[in-house]
């Protein structure tokens, strides 16, 4: 039976061991292919259409399938904006998430999506792998301190990194 592997995995008759790897295409004896399926590691390639345009279908239920957000919680409402338009802005921060890096170049880091406010009223977000911020919006959470009118500031280190801090809105006012 021809499979495709909705996640990596193993599957074994009792005798052999077939490798499923994620998002390939293998031939397998029916019984190891209807335990795969059954386990939700793979779906049945179903034969294509005479129309040659037309792709394999699977039996996989559409609406079985998780939303990306689900799985990558790094968004927000509103339009996405990059945080340097913000710089210097007052705005309203009402909330924000975390999550750890998923790329080996950024392991161990954590990135954030801030949700934002503008004083006119609109809803935006923007990500920002400052830690400094991070750590101030982490501290804003503990303290159970938002939503909190800001200013978004642009710093830089004394060996040149550039990084971000909230400061109040009241003192960057002009």
């Amino acid at each position: 039976m021809k499979v495709v592997a909705l996640r990596s995995v193993v599957v074994s008759d009792g005798v052999s061991k077939w490798v499923l790897k994620k998002g390939e295409t293998s031939d397998v004896p029916d019984d190891v292919a209807r335990k795969a399926i059954a386990e939700g590691a793979a779906s049945e390639v179903l034969p294509a259409s005479k129309n040659p345009e037309q792709s394999p279908k699977t039996n996989v239920d559409f609406e079985k399938i998780g939303d990306i957000g689900e799985a990558m919680p790094i968004a927000g409402e509103g339009e996405q904006v990059a945080i340097e338009s913000l710089i210097g802005q007052e705005i309203a921060i009402t909330g924000f998430r975390t999550a750890e890096a998923r790329s080996e170049e950024f392991k161990g880091r954590t990135i954030a999506a801030l949700q934002i406010l503008k004083r006119d009223g609109t809803k935006v977000w923007c990500t920002t792998w400052s830690e400094p911020l991070i750590n101030q919006l982490e501290v804003l959470k503990e303290t159970n301190a938002l939503p909190r009118r800001c200013v978004i500031c642009k710093k830089s280190g004394k060996r040149g990194f550039r990084y971000y801090t909230l400061e109040s809105a009241r003192a960057v006012k002009k």
